[in-house]
């Protein structure tokens, strides 16, 4: 079985994301119970636990990064949407209704979708605090071509701003590569800890909410919302 991921792919939800390509990522599942994935050429990569990659063995459990922010659980990608014959679940298949319960995870995603956003916000933060020190050096270079000897006076006090604008940029470096990645696995474990089924607890991956209801029910325990 082989199935096509991206905007344009047959997976069994929508994606939208514009990051990923229209056939982004192909998924087989092989004769021996093993999965392959393989990128198809897309523009914005496929990563597996921070590494991209082109064509790797994984679990249901993996899970797998398109583009820059994107993610899928395998297993979700290899849902099967049969029914049985006639319509019709015997007395161990059939499910609950828990629409309420199930409700509450919009909010669930919304949270973990706004709190993802700022973390990107605080890096796109210390990125612009580190491009400082560069454009003051080019500023001073300038102010001393134009001015001359007129700017010796102050220019220990230049030279001093410049230091420490280093300094800063240097701490600021080391805080978002220590802080930011921690962040963000913290995010994604308390996520998956709430983003669950209200029956059995599974994990429900990391699709939007819309795409879970337009789904119906779990896949674990067939359970409808």
């Amino acid at each position: 079985m082989e199935i096509i991921v991206g905007r344009k792919g047959n997976q069994p939800f929508a994606i939208t994301e514009k990051s990923v390509s229209g056939r982004h990522l192909k998924v087989a599942k092989l004769a021996d119970g093993k999965v392959e994935i393989e990128d198809l050429g897309s523009t914005n990569g496929t990563f597996v636990d921070g590494a991209r990659i082109i064509k790797k063995i994984v679990t249901e459990d993996t899970i797998v990064t398109l583009g820059p922010t994107f993610q899928i659980r395998i297993g979700d990608v290899l849902v099967a949407s049969s029914k049985p014959i006639g319509g019709q679940q015997s007395s161990t298949q059939q499910t609950e209704n828990c629409t309420t319960e199930f409700e509450k995870l919009k909010a669930v995603y919304d949270n973990y979708q706004a709190e993802k956003i700022k973390i990107q916000q605080e890096n796109a933060k210390k990125q612009f605090m580190r491009s400082l020190p560069g454009v003051a050096t080019t500023v001073l270079f300038a102010l001393t071509f134009l001015f001359g000897d007129s700017v010796n006076a102050i220019k220990p006090i230049m030279g001093a701003i410049m230091f420490g604008g280093i300094i800063l940029s240097s701490w600021l470096a080391y805080k978002g590569q220590q802080d930011n990645p921690v962040k963000m696995e913290n995010l994604n474990k308390q996520f998956m800890v709430d983003y669950v089924c209200p029956k059995c607890k599974s994990f429900l991956g990391f699709l939007p909410f819309e795409n879970l209801k337009n789904r119906g029910c779990c896949t674990a325990c067939k359970t409808k919302w």
